[in-house]
C-alpha cells in the first residue's frame, strides 16, 4: 500500500499566510515545461505546492496530479505505476500510455507535482524516468518537482530554452510583509519573529512556543509542554512515519485518537482518511526522547498493523531502517501467502535487495526473489520455489512451505505438469493428515486445480464443495474461476457466470481483465460473436502491456480462431506468426488446442480441407475423448472434428452432451449429411440463433448448409447470410464448383441469382456539398441524375441509409394518398443511375429492395462521403474513449478533407435534410477543433490554424475554433493574428446578436 499523502493533498495548515509572490511564479508551470521547488525541510514547499494545486483547481483550462515520492520510487517500475494511478489509468501502462493519456487531455494542460523527490537517487531507475518523462511528455504537459536537494536530473537545456523555474531556499523565506500577515494570523507581535529570519518552521514554532525559548532548546521545550507521556508518543509517531488511530492505540498500548496526541501542536500534516504525519523538522528532539530500543519497538508495532492491513512495503521499510532483518522476512512471508499479489514484482525485488547478504539464503527471501522472476521467466522461478519449500520445511514452517509450493504448483498448472502437481499434492496431503488445515484447503484448491487439466467438471465442484471462506482469502479468487469453468464446461452457463460475479466481488483475487475474458467465453457460447470479436482485441493488448508473455500467447491464439472462424485470412496468419514468439518455451495445452482450431479453421476458410482434416487428426486423435477433449467444445469447434474427421464423431457426439454445446453437432451432421446426399437431417433441423450458428460454424460451412437448407425446402433466416458478410458469393461459387450434390449445387445457383452481383466497378457518392456520383474514380454523368426527385431520394437513403417504402413514399409525396406508384418510378431511375449496366432481371445490389424495406448497403464496392466521415469520426471517438490520441488524430486527419461544402445542398425542403446537415455539420467542426487541440499539444501549430479554419469553414459562428486559431498563431508569434481571430469571432457572434463566451473573453484579454 501506498504512503498515505501519495495520491492525496495534505491538508493546509490552518492561518496559512498568503504567499502570493510565489504561487505567481507556481503559476507559471502551465507554460513552462518544469518548476523546481529545491528547499530544505521547513522551508513550506509542500504546503506552497498544496496552496498552487487547491487554487488551480478552481482555474479552467489545467489539471494538476499529485504524487508524493517514497522510497521504492528509485525503480522505475514502481514510480511509472505511481504516475499511473496519479493520473487515474490502468496499472501496468508504460510511459508512452502515459505521455498519450495526457494528450488526450488537450487543451486541458496537464501538470506532474511531485514531492519529496529527494527520495528518488540521482542515477537511479526512477531518476531515468523523470527525465524521460520531461522529454516525451506533449506540448500540454508540464511537471514540478520538490526536493530537499537538486533534482535528480539534467536541466541545463530547459533554462537555456526558457522553460525552467526554480524556487530556493531564498525564494522560500517569508519576506517582511508575510512575516507580518504571518503574526497577525497567530495574534503575536511580529517582532517576536525577527530572530526566525524568514524560516517559516522556525517561525511557527516560535509563535506557539514564545520568543523567550532558546533555538537549540526550542522544540525540547515544546515537548516538556505536553507531558513525557504525550511526548513519547509524539517520539514514537514520528520514527514510524505517522499514523491513524489504529497506529496510535498499538504504540500506547491502549485505544487511543491520534488526533488528542498531536492536539494543538504545530508542523502537523493530515489526511482526509485520518492519517497523521509529522513535520521531519520535529525528528531530532524526537530522537532525544526515545531511546533507540524504543525506537525499534515502535517501529515493530507499526509494522505488524501495516502487515495485518496488508500495506507490506511499508512494514518493510520499518523493519529494515530498524534493523531487525528476521521480522522483515515475517513480513516477506505475509505477503508471499497470497497467490495474487497486491505488491509489483519491481517492489517485491527491492525488498530483497534490501535485504544484508546474510540474510537472501533465507526460505522467505528466496520465495520472494523467486516471485519477481516469475512474472517475466516463470520456468526460471520453479528451483528457487523448490528450495524456498525446502527451506520452510526443514524450518518445521508448515504456512510458509505452502505459500512456497502454491506458487510453484501454478506454474506448474500453467504449463499442464500433472507428474509434478501431483508429487506437489503428496506432499500437501501428508501436511493434511498431520493437522494443517492451511493444507487441507491447498489441497482441495490442487485436486480441483488437476481435474480441471484433466477436463472433469464433477471432480473439481466436488473437491471444491468443502472449501469455506476461513483460509488464504486471495485462493478464493481462484476456488471461485474454476467452479466458473466446470459449470461451463458442462454447458451451465448461468452458474458460470453466477460465479464470476461472485468473484467480481472479491477483496482480492484475479485481475479484471481474466475474469472479464472467462466471460467473454460464456458470450461465444450464447451466441454473442460480434461483441466477442469486438472486445477480444483490447485483451490481447492488454495481456501484452502487462509482459505476462504466458497469458499473452492464449490470448493471441484465442482471437486468431475467432478470425479464421470469420474467414479473416491475413490477420489471421499475422496473428498465428506473432504468438510463435511468445514464451516459447512454456508448453500449454490450451494453446495447442486454440493453435489448432486456428490453422484448420484457416485452411477451411482457404477451401484446403484436406489440410484441415490432417491437422484436426493429428490432434484430436489423442485429445478428443481425454484431458484436453473439454476445450474443443468449450471453443464452440466440435464441427471441425465431425465434418473433417469422419472417424471421430462418435467422439464429437459424446463430447456434446450439454444443450450448450450440442448446436455445433446438430448443424454438424446437418451438414455431413447433406454432403453425403442426405437432405433429411438439415430439412428437418430447427434453425437455432443466429448467433449460435455463426459461434459453432466458420463462414463457409454456414454458405453450405444454408444451401442445402434450401435444397430441403428448410432454409435459414435471410439475415443468417445477411450476417456472414460480403463472402456469401464466393462461398456459393465454391460450393457449384466442388459439390457434386446435385440439388445443393441448383440451390447454391438458385441463391446466387438472387443474391446481388459484385459490381465490376467501385462507387463513390458524395453528398457533402453538391451531389456527385463517381464510378472507379471518373464522374458518373447518368442523365437519370438531372430529376430532382431522384437526386433528393438518394441523398435520402444516404442520411436514413434504411427506410420503409410507406416512410419514404410519405416524405415524397404527401400530398398523394398512395405515393406508391410514384416511389417505384422513381427508384427504378435511381437504380439506373446507380448501376448502369446491370443486366435486366438482376438484383440491385448497392440498393436493395427486399419486402417493405429499401437498403442502401454498406459494402467495400460502395463509398459514401457522409458514411466515410461518420466512420473517421467514430473511430477517433472511441479512439478518444481508449486514451489513444495518436489514433484520434489519425482519424481526424483523414476526416477534415472530406468537407467539400453544404450537406445536402441537393435538398431544399424537408425537415429530415436539416436535421441531418445539422448533425453532420455540428460534428464535423467539433471533430476539427478537437484535431486542432491535439495538433497545438504536439507542437504542429500550422497544422492546428488549418483544422480551426476547417472548423471555421464548416461552422462560422464557432467560438471554440475562432480561440483555437488565436491559440495557434500566438504559439507562432503571431499575436496580431490571434486578436484579429478573436476580433472576427466577436464581430460574427454579433451579426447574431450574441456575446462571446467567458472562455474567449479570457484569452481576448490576456492575448499579447
Amino acid at each position: 500500500m501506498a504512503r498515505p499523502f501519495r495520491y492525496q493533498l495534505p491538508a493546509l495548515p490552518d492561518r496559512l499566510v498568503a504567499r502570493s509572490r510565489l504561487l505567481a511564479r507556481l503559476a507559471q508551470r502551465w507554460d513552462r515545461r518544469l518548476v523546481t521547488v529545491v528547499a530544505g525541510p521547513g522551508f513550506g514547499k509542500t504546503a506552497l505546492l498544496v496552496a498552487a494545486v487547491t487554487e488551480g483547481a478552481a482555474q479552467p483550462g489545467g489539471r494538476d496530479v499529485w504524487l508524493s515520492c517514497e522510497p521504492a520510487d528509485e525503480s522505475a517500475d514502481h514510480l511509472l505505476a505511481g504516475l499511473a494511478e496519479a493520473l487515474d489509468i490502468p496499472l501496468g501502462a508504460g510511459l508512452d500510455t502515459i505521455c498519450d493519456a495526457v494528450w488526450a487531455r488537450a487543451p486541458t494542460t496537464i501538470c506532474f507535482v511531485l514531492d519529496d523527490v529527494h527520495e528518488v537517487p540521482a542515477g537511479s531507475g526512477g531518476a531515468a524516468l523523470l527525465a524521460q518523462l520531461l522529454t516525451d511528455l506533449p506540448g500540454n504537459g508540464h511537471v514540478v518537482l520538490a526536493s530537499r536537494e537538486a533534482v535528480p536530473l539534467p536541466t541545463a537545456r530547459l533554462a537555456a530554452s526558457g522553460q525552467l523555474v526554480r524556487l530556493g531556499e531564498d525564494d522560500l523565506v517569508l519576506d517582511d510583509a508575510e512575516l507580518v500577515a504571518f503574526a497577525e494570523g497567530r495574534g503575536v507581535d511580529a517582532a517576536l519573529l525577527a530572530s526566525t529570519g524568514g524560516w517559516p518552521a522556525l517561525a511557527e514554532l516560535t509563535a506557539s512556543a514564545g520568543a523567550d525559548l532558546v533555538f537549540d532548546y526550542l522544540w525540547e521545550e515544546v515537548l516538556a509542554r505536553v507531558g513525557a507521556d504525550r511526548a513519547r508518543l509524539l517520539a514514537q509517531l514520528s520514527v514510524t512515519g505517522g499514523g491513524d488511530d489504529e497506529v496510535a492505540s498499538a504504540l500506547a498500548g491502549r485505544a487511543v485518537g491520534v488526533d488528542d496526541i498531536v492536539a494543538s501542536l504545530p508542523l502537523v500534516e493530515r489526511t482526509a482518511t485520518g492519517w497523521v504525519a509529522l513535520h521531519p523538522l520535529w525528528g531530532p528532539a524526537l530522537r532525544r526522547v526515545l531511546p533507540a530500543e524504543a525506537a525499534s519497538e515502535a517501529r515493530a508495532r507499526v509494522a505488524e498493523v501495516h502487515r495485518r492491513r496488508a500495506r507490506f512495503a511499508a512494514a518493510v521499510d520499518l523493519l529494515a531502517e530498524a534493523g531487525t532483518w528476521d521480522e522483515v522476512l515475517t513480513v516477506m512471508r505475509a505477503a508471499a501467502l497470497q497467490p495474487y499479489l497486491s505488491v509489483p514484482p519491481a517492489e517485491i525485488g527491492r525488498w530483497y535487495r534490501l535485504l544484508p547478504r546474510r540474510w537472501r539464503d533465507e526460505p522467505e527471501a528466496v520465495l520472494v526473489a523467486a516471485l519477481e522472476v516469475q512474472a517475466r521467466a516463470p520456468l526460471e522461478a520453479l528451483a528457487a520455489f523448490r528450495a524456498a519449500a525446502s527451506g520452510f520445511r526443514a524450518r518445521g514452517d508448515v504456512e510458509g512451505e505452502l505459500a512456497a509450493i502454491a506458487h510453484d504448483g501454478l506454474v506448474r498448472w500453467w504449463t499442464g505438469d500433472l507428474p509434478e502437481l501431483l508429487a506437489l499434492y503428496e506432499r500437501v496431503a501428508a501436511l493434511a493428515a498431520a493437522g494443517s488445515d492451511g493444507a487441507r484447503f491447498l489441497g482441495a484448491v490442487g485436486m480441483a486445480a488437476m481435474a480441471h487439466l484433466g477436463g472433469d467438471s464433477e471432480a473439481v465442484l466436488r473437491e471444491l464443495a468443502s472449501v469455506g471462506d476461513e483460509y488464504w482469502v486471495g485462493w478464493l479468487s481462484a476456488v471461485y474461476w474454476l467452479r466458473s469453468v466446470a459449470y461451463r464446461r458442462d454447458g451451465e452457463l448461468q452458474r458460470a457466470r453466477e460465479e464470476l460475479v461472485a468473484l467480481q466481488c472479491l477483496p482480492i483475487g484475479l485481475y479484471d481483465v481474466q475474469r472479464e475474458v472467462a466471460e467473454l467465453r460464456i458470450d461465444w457460447l450464447e451466441g454473442r460473436v460480434d461483441h466477442v470479436r469486438a472486445r477480444l482485441p483490447d485483451f490481447v493488448e492488454s495481456y501484452e502491456r502487462s509482459g505476462e508473455q504466458f497469458l499473452a500467447r492464449e490470448m493471441m491464439l484465442e482471437l486468431a480462431c475467432k478470425t479464421a472462424w470469420f474467414g479473416e485470412l491475413d490477420r489471421t496468419r499475422h496473428l498465428l506468426a506473432a504468438a510463435e514468439h511468445l514464451a516459447a518455451d512454456v508448453p500449454g495445452a490450451l494453446a495447442r488446442v486454440l493453435r489448432c482450431i486456428a490453422v484448420a479453421a484457416l485452411a477451411v476458410a482457404e477451401g484446403d480441407e484436406g489440410t484441415a482434416a490432417d491437422v484436426v487428426r493429428a490432434h484430436t486423435v489423442t485429445q478428443l475423448g481425454g484431458p484436453e477433449g473439454w476445450y474443443w467444445r468449450d471453443r464452440a469447434a466440435l464441427a471441425l472434428v465431425h465434418v473433417l474427421v469422419p472417424e471421430l464423431r462418435p467422439r464429437s457426439v459424446d463430447e456434446a452432451r450439454s444443450p450448450a454445446h450440442a448446436p455445433g453437432v446438430l448443424l454438424a451432421e446437418a451438414l455431413a449429411a447433406a454432403r453425403d446426399g442426405d437432405l433429411s437431417p438439415v430439412g428437418a433441423l430447427a434453425w437455432p440463433d443466429l448467433g449460435v450458428v455463426r459461434a459453432h460454424l466458420p463462414v463457409r460451412w454456414i454458405v453450405e448448409l444454408a444451401a442445402a437448407g434450401r435444397a430441403a425446402g428448410n432454409p435459414p433466416p435471410i439475415e443468417l447470410l445477411r450476417a456472414v458478410g460480403s463472402s456469401p458469393r464466393q462461398a456459393l461459387r465454391a460450393l457449384v464448383a466442388t459439390s457434386s450434390n446435385r440439388p445443393v449445387v441448383a440451390a447454391a445457383q438458385r441463391l446466387l441469382a438472387e443474391l446481388p452481383a459484385v459490381p465490376p466497378d467501385h462507387l463513390r457518392i458524395s453528398v457533402i456539398g453538391p451531389l456527385a456520383l463517381w464510378r472507379d474514380g471518373a464522374a458518373a454523368t447518368t442523365p437519370e441524375l438531372r430529376r430532382r426527385r431522384v437526386r433528393e431520394l438518394l441523398c435520402y437513403l444516404v442520411a436514413m441509409r434504411r427506410a420503409r417504402r410507406e416512410e419514404v413514399a410519405a416524405e415524397f409525396w404527401p400530398e398523394l394518398d398512395d405515393g406508391g406508384h410514384n416511389l417505384r418510378v422513381t427508384l427504378n431511375y435511381l437504380q439506373r443511375a446507380l448501376q448502369p449496366d446491370r443486366a435486366e432481371g438482376e438484383p440491385p445490389y448497392f440498393l436493395r429492395a427486399e419486402g417493405d424495406w429499401l437498403t442502401l448497403i454498406t459494402d467495400p464496392q460502395l463509398v459514401v462521403d457522409a458514411w466515410d466521415l461518420e466512420a473517421r469520426l467514430d473511430e477517433a471517438d472511441a479512439a478518444e474513449r481508449g486514451r489513444d490520441p495518436g489514433t484520434a488524430l489519425a482519424a481526424y486527419r483523414a476526416a477534415l478533407p472530406l468537407w467539400r461544402g453544404e450537406p445536402y445542398a441537393d435538398v431544399q425542403d424537408g425537415h429530415w435534410a436539416q436535421v441531418a446537415r445539422s448533425g453532420l455539420r455540428s460534428r464535423y467542426a467539433s471533430a476539427a477543433v478537437r484535431a486542432g487541440e491535439l495538433l497545438l499539444a504536439a507542437g504542429e501549430t500550422s497544422e492546428a490554424g488549418q483544422a480551426a479554419a476547417c472548423a471555421i469553414r464548416a461552422e462560422p459562428s464557432s467560438e471554440p475554433a475562432y480561440r483555437l486559431l488565436a491559440r495557434a498563431r500566438i504559439a507562432t508569434g503571431d499575436s496580431a493574428g490571434a486578436r484579429r481571430a478573436l476580433e472576427d469571432c466577436r464581430a460574427v457572434l454579433a451579426d447574431l446578436d450574441l456575446e462571446p463566451g467567458p472562455a474567449t473573453i479570457a484569452l481576448l484579454t490576456s492575448a499579447p
